[in-house]
């Protein structure tokens, strides 16, 4: 059965998650990429926070190669073929970019905007792992350092702005995946 991938890629608190949470109401299978960290952060006996977070993204590209993140969330995207549309949140590196263009061919990416104060505000209100504005900006520093988000940007299938109101930014993702 043909299957299609969406990949969303995005600074954080522009909306990834709730553009996840969206898809997983209509019943499209999500794989976040995030849990993988927190799922190594339990294997290493670490607590959740942003440090601990930083540290083992880092060390696991570093061992394991930029794409392992891609790599394990394919693993994940088998199990849901049958679904026919499938979401992976939270692609970060061109290295995986180009895991998922070799893995599934004509796979699309849409990348999630929004501006730095509407962010910041999101990641301080957001229910698990916030973030003070400090804090924020200090993840922004680190993203920018070690991923390859603008890139990301300018290789995105679709640009989604998410500054106006959930029902505007859904409508948006709906024309995207229907």
């Amino acid at each position: 059965m043909k299957f299609s991938v969406f990949v969303i890629s995005g600074m954080p608190g522009s909306g990834k998650t709730a553009a996840s949470e969206y898809f997983q109401k209509r019943h499209i299978p999500v794989v976040r990429m995030g849990e993988l960290t927190q799922e190594e952060l339990v294997k290493r006996k670490l607590a959740a926070g942003w440090e601990n977070e930083k540290f083992v993204w880092t060390d696991l590209r570093k061992t394991e190669g930029k794409d392992i993140y891609a790599k394990l969330a394919a693993q994940r995207v088998t199990e849901f073929e049958a679904k026919g549309k499938i979401v992976i949140e939270g692609m970060r590196t061109l290295a995986e970019y180009d895991f998922f263009a070799n893995m599934f061919p004509g796979f699309k990416t849409i990348f999630i905007e929004a501006g730095k104060e509407k962010r910041y505000q999101r990641l301080q209100e957001r229910r698990v792992r916030p973030l003070s504005t400090k804090e924020a900006r200090q993840r922004d520093e680190d993203e920018a350092k070690g991923f390859d988000l603008v890139k990301l940007r300018d290789k995105a299938d679709f640009i989604v702005g998410n500054d106006g109101s959930f029902e505007e930014f859904f409508e948006k993702l709906r024309k995207i995946i229907d």
